[in-house]
């Protein structure tokens, strides 16, 4: 029998959509593993549980992942070193406002043909040093809590103005090659193991930081062997994790959330996932994929 795959979901509100994409998931195949926001309300676990009657379904709750904060990167560790303990074919990252295209059949399909290649997106051949400049270099001190309190985001650009006062460059003597790109990957039970090992020797860079979320796997990528298995060698090629994702009619921190008028073309992407949906925007465009997707 072939390895499992695993799905690891970071959760933190609609728990109708949430349900909806793990009984999407649901595979005899497929080990879900959910992480939900520790300030999330109204979720019930029961009901998350029946969701799921095929495969299995493991829930942990132990970050807040606010918006650009690194508890993202231990969050995603958790879900990773939780999933790896029994090995898998791909290990798949979600937020719980995605939906799968495919049905899973065809999904488990496609990766079976990858021969082991790493679905991780690279945005550009290098990170520029302002983007650096912006998210690492500095202390970070206050990000996980500057978007829900006015003070303390002045508090936190306070601090990050003195530290440029005073040149502060954690980054000065450090030799890694940075990379940047999309948060969510479908990755190797092989890369997986690697990223766990080697996590603690990138983890005090991404301390304090900003956004590293859509640093933390890449970085680990183009440090690694694992570089030449790149599934695209493209930059900013959607097709790199095979997920549908708009940022063209999106904000600077958020994508487009898709609606029912762009639904033929989400079938019609080739993509395996999309992102992102939002129950309280259409729940319309979310029963159509999932009616779409249980009857292909």
């Amino acid at each position: 029998m072939q390895p499992k795959h695993a799905y690891l979901v970071l959760a933190h509100r609609n728990w109708s959509q949430l349900a909806t994409l793990l009984q999407l998931l649901d595979h005899p195949q497929n080990d879900i593993y959910l992480h939900i926001d520790t300030s999330a309300q109204g979720w019930n676990t029961a009901a998350l549980q029946a969701s799921v009657r095929q495969g299995t379904l493991t829930i942990l709750s132990k970050y807040r992942p606010a918006w650009g904060s690194e508890a993202l990167v231990d969050a995603t560790l958790l879900l990773l070193a939780t999933a790896s303990s029994t090995p898998h074919a791909y290990y798949h990252l979600l937020s719980g406002m995605d939906l799968p295209l495919r049905s899973q059949d065809e999904i488990h399909a496609f990766f079976a043909k990858a021969e082991h290649a790493e679905f991780v997106d690279f945005k550009a051949e290098a990170v520029s040093a302002n983007l650096l400049q912006d998210r690492l270099q500095t202390y970070h001190f206050l990000q996980s809590a500057r978007q829900r309190y006015p003070l303390v985001r002045k508090l936190d650009d306070l601090s990050l103005r003195f530290q440029t006062l005073l040149k502060v460059n954690r980054l000065k003597c450090c030799t890694v090659r940075f990379q940047k790109g999309s948060q969510w990957f479908s990755i190797t039970q092989a890369f997986a193991e690697y990223c766990l090992a080697h996590a603690g020797e990138y983890r005090r860079y991404f301390r304090f930081s900003k956004c590293s979320d859509e640093l933390f796997i890449q970085t680990l990528l183009q440090n690694s062997p694992f570089l030449a298995n790149r599934f695209s060698r493209e930059y900013d090629d959607e097709h790199a994790t095979m997920r549908l994702i708009d940022w063209d009619r999106g904000t600077s921190s958020s994508p487009y959330v898709f609606r029912s008028e762009d639904y033929d073309r989400i079938l019609q992407s080739g993509m395996l996932f999309a992102r992102k949906f939002d129950e309280r925007v259409d729940s319309e465009i979310i029963r159509r994929i999932a009616q779409s997707v249980f009857n292909l």
